[in-house]
């Protein structure tokens, strides 16, 4: 898993868990670009996702977000909204945590098909169908709970949601002084100083700012 301050951020979770509009604000939070996969595959497509479903499948499905993902590992650093289940791919979920963080957003039944029920758009595998989804979230439990980041938004406003994803990743990025700079927070991170200052673009001389209580322990 690549965890310096430029790799990407995925958000993955079951449909309705608020991966689009948490990743907006998430990524407007940290001064990066977002993408939402399955907008992407429309845009190149030309085609709805539910066309897509209808037309050619789950399966040419899964194969456009393959190549759509492949593209922004070569292109994108960001956040990333990925669909439902893009990550049930061995090969989708191989590119994403060579490239980035999945951070996987959860949310229970009730919350989640209140949300598909007051959305504009369909999704195609459960057609906002409240059994459906009962059925499409029995069936991928393990699969989520596979990875180690989660974020509950059942009780969460968009905003607050997005806070507590930069309070688990360790990211902020700092406003008002001159043009900003990104901060970084998490464990062992002075070990990977070097190449966290080379990411940024950073090039000596350096100075390390502490205070006599740190400094005599690192």
């Amino acid at each position: 898993m690549n965890e310096d301050y430029h790799s990407s951020i995925f958000l993955y979770g079951p449909p309705g868990s608020g991966k689009t509009s948490v990743g907006k604000i998430l990524a407007k939070n940290l001064n990066v670009d977002f993408v939402d996969l399955d907008e992407l595959i429309e845009r190149e497509t030309n085609h709805p996702i539910e066309d897509i479903f209808q037309r050619e499948g789950e399966t040419a499905f899964r194969q456009f977000e393959t190549r759509a993902l492949k593209k922004l590992s070569r292109t994108f650093q960001g956040v990333v909204s990925l669909g439902g289940g893009t990550l049930l791919s061995p090969e989708n979920r191989d590119i994403v945590e060579k490239q980035g963080i999945v951070m996987c957003l959860d949310g229970n039944l009730d919350t989640l098909a209140e949300r598909l029920a007051d959305a504009q758009d369909i999704r195609p595998l459960i057609e906002n169908d409240r059994k459906r989804l009962r059925d499409l979230l029995d069936n991928r439990a393990d699969h989520y709970r596979s990875f180690s980041l989660h974020l509950s938004t059942d009780k969460s406003s968009i905003e607050q949601a997005a806070w507590s994803a930069q309070i688990q990743l360790g990211r902020y990025f700092i406003r008002g002084m001159g043009d900003g700079y990104p901060v970084v927070v998490q464990n062992g991170s002075l070990a990977d100083i070097g190449i966290n200052c080379r990411n940024l673009n950073i090039s000596g001389p350096i100075l390390i700012v502490s205070d006599t209580n740190v400094y005599p322990l690192y």
